[in-house]
């Protein structure tokens, strides 16, 4: 059996859709994307379940994008 590599950044951002997602780097190499998520925390959950998230990777949490003002 084939050994995941190591998750050491987790980037979590919303997308202009309303939903959360994660990149996952492992060595600078983005190696996977969880997306959909309804939560920043659900994108976590879903790696754990999957095994894959350790307590020692980085997360980094964007904040929402920004929206674009109305046109007068």
């Amino acid at each position: 059996m084939i050994e995941p590599a190591p998750i050491d950044l987790l980037l979590i951002s919303r997308d202009p859709s309303g939903y959360w997602a994660g990149k996952l780097f492992s060595g600078g190499k983005e190696i996977g994307t969880i997306m959909d998520c309804n939560t920043p925390y659900e994108v976590e959950q879903a790696l754990r379940d999957a095994g894959l998230y350790q307590s020692t990777s980085r997360r980094i949490r964007h904040r929402e994008p920004p929206t674009t003002p109305a046109s007068p």
